[in-house]
């Protein structure tokens, strides 16, 4: 989660959610600008935070990206092997009409 992402989502909370996200999170920051000067200065808490707002941590995303990217990558190369396949046979199909 970047620092706007967590602002973004600080701002959506009503009073009484950000209070119980600060009981919580026993954060020593009271107002929400300080929650987001105090998430940039100590990252170790990102996942913590991140997971009592529901959202991702920026590991999180990037393993998500990269398994995504492996995803797309297989399907690529099993679009490029019935590509190949379909070449195959319309060679064949080719040469077989010379020969004959």
């Amino acid at each position: 989660m970047t620092p706007a992402e967590f602002r973004d989502a600080l701002d959506a909370l009503s009073d009484a959610e950000y209070q119980a996200f600060c009981n919580s999170f026993g954060s020593e920051a009271r107002s929400r600008e300080a929650q987001v000067t105090l998430f940039v200065h100590r990252p170790e808490h990102e996942r913590l935070i991140s997971h009592l707002l529901g959202m991702e941590t920026e590991s999180e995303k990037m393993v998500a990206a990269t398994q995504a990217s492996a995803k797309a990558a297989k399907s690529a190369t099993a679009a490029a092997r019935i590509s190949a396949a379909a070449a195959a046979a319309a060679a064949l199909a080719a040469l077989t009409a010379l020969l004959f």
